[in-house]
């Protein structure tokens, strides 16, 4: 094996002697960013929605009124995240957020709009969050749950959504975003920001609740009739918006 040549010794040096600065100026970006996305986030966010002309479809009341009402688990696709903050507020809901550092920030913004937030996921803390969300649901709150992530693919259907409802007896609740025009991120679910004076529509679709009783699979079938639920909540808002679904 040949030996590495001078100029791969220094390369290799001056990677090493950046690391240190590299790590400095993330813990510096952090201690600066949190308080900033912890209590300016929620205001900026608020003065934001209230850019874009948005409207609820004329069956969704209903249901909204019972999530704020009796709780529920309310199921949204990851992409829609940011657009739905505003639909949801006032129903008591408590979202998961993951053990990450940006699971974190994102919590404590949430936390500045008056929801509760559970940390885990797949990965870290799972057993311990389904407890919390359990423990929630069983208390008569909203849990919002985000089923294809927070690692995709898009549009895919976590099986713990069957699992909870059928644990708890408690109902599945689908909304549907529908928008006109938004930026959306290079990455796995094509994260939406609507832009500014867009229009928004938002269904929320009839809640389903899986039987106690039921063999595995037909819990997943039920997981699939979950997810086709929510993409025609998503299917039905575009309609309304009068936009082609963007995806």
């Amino acid at each position: 094996m040949s030996e590495p040549t001078s100029a791969a010794k220094e390369g290799s040096k001056s990677k090493k002697r950046h690391r240190p600065w590299r790590k400095r100026r993330k813990r510096i970006t952090r201690a600066i960013g949190t308080p900033l996305v912890k209590h300016l986030g929620p205001l900026l966010v608020r003065l934001y929605s209230k850019t874009w002309r948005h409207r609820i479809t004329a069956d969704s009341p209903e249901h909204i009124k019972a999530l704020r009402e009796t709780g529920g688990l309310a199921v949204l696709w990851h992409g829609r995240g940011f657009s739905m903050i505003p639909l949801f507020k006032g129903t008591r809901a408590s979202i998961l957020v993951s053990h990450s550092r940006d699971g974190q920030i994102m919590g404590d913004m949430l936390k500045g709009f008056g929801f509760d937030t559970i940390q885990g996921s797949s990965s870290k803390g799972g057993a311990r969050a389904m407890r919390e969300m359990l423990g929630v649901l069983k208390s008569g709150q909203t849990i919002c749950f985000t089923p294809d992530g927070p690692r995709g693919p898009m549009h895919s259907m976590s099986p713990a959504v069957a699992f909870i409802s059928r644990s708890t007896g408690v109902p599945v609740v689908p909304g549907g975003r529908g928008l006109n025009r938004a930026w959306r991120l290079n990455n796995w679910d094509r994260y939406t920001i609507p832009k500014p004076f867009s229009k928004l529509v938002s269904h929320v679709g009839e809640p389903s609740q899986v039987p106690r009783k039921v063999t595995e699979e037909e819990q997943a079938e039920w997981s699939e009739r979950i997810r086709q639920a929510l993409l025609d909540a998503e299917t039905r808002a575009f309609q309304e918006v009068g936009a082609e679904r963007d995806w």
